[in-house]
């Protein structure tokens, strides 16, 4: 993304023009590349989120002028906030400038997808949850076709909270998802898996037995989220390396690559 300055011929540009398409954010003016193909895989949790787009941004234009104020100062907390790694499973959300809508729609599709009630109005003030705590270790295997881990707060939160498992196969031409949703507490819960979500021959989402995989390697990251839509930092992304005597996969292309475990947000 770039930036120009008007004149006082020029006030103001938009639309497209060549590769470059002009537009105005906040009154700021910028430019940006056309994107020359856009990537619709379809996937249940995009579908889903469009919905949710839809049913929110019509919830908010009934809003009373009050709780849209609320959430413009809410909004104010996210201008200095980064965004998460471009590497990061977990999508990118509540960062940076943002309006009142932008985040009252970013809250509640967080909230709907991580199993609370939606909220018409915003806590202010009031701290992000911890970081859930797992017990993988280092450099995580797991045989006999499951994923076996234990999560817990690493203290006592004073709203309930969820954690949320983002997951996809590492090297393949997939996308992160949602895996699982799981109330939490300061008491470990022990997480099973014996599917991962991925795309068959004719790119349907199937879940696919992990015992079915072969020798393949799972990318995991975790994070946090409050009844209140505070969400924690996302976590490091964990490698898992499955070691299943089926050594081959007809479903997925093979991969040679060197060990690494985490890579921080």
């Amino acid at each position: 993304m770039a930036k120009f300055t008007t004149s006082g011929f020029i006030t103001s540009i938009r639309g497209k023009l060549g590769d470059s398409v002009f537009y105005s954010w906040r009154g700021v003016p910028g430019i940006r590349v056309k994107a020359k193909k856009i990537k619709n895989p379809r996937t249940p949790l995009q579908q889903k989120t469009r919905r949710n787009f839809a049913m929110f941004t019509k919830i908010w234009n009934e809003l009373t002028r009050i709780e849209k104020a609320l959430w413009e100062e809410f909004a104010k907390q996210f201008k200095h906030r980064k965004g998460t790694s471009s590497r990061s499973l977990i999508p990118h959300t509540q960062k940076g400038i943002m309006t009142g809508q932008n985040a009252f729609l970013s809250v509640n599709m967080t909230l709907v997808l991580s199993g609370f009630t939606p909220i018409r109005k915003p806590t202010l003030n009031t701290p992000n949850p911890p970081l859930l705590s797992h017990d993988l270790p280092l450099h995580p295997e797991f045989r006999d076709g499951v994923i076996k881990f234990k999560i817990w707060l690493p203290h006592q939160h004073r709203e309930k909270c969820n954690a949320q498992i983002w997951m996809k196969v590492a090297k393949a031409k997939e996308y992160g998802y949602l895996a699982r949703v799981i109330p939490i507490s300061t008491t470990p819960t022990e997480v099973i898996f014996s599917t991962v979500r991925i795309h068959d021959k004719r790119r349907k989402v199937v879940d696919f037995p992990i015992k079915k995989l072969g020798k393949r390697d799972v990318l995991l990251q975790v994070r946090t989220i409050a009844e209140n839509g505070k969400v924690s930092l996302p976590g490091a992304i964990y490698r898992l390396e499955l070691l299943n005597s089926n050594s081959k996969s007809k479903l997925l292309p093979s991969e040679n690559q060197k060990w690494w475990h985490s890579v921080s947000p």
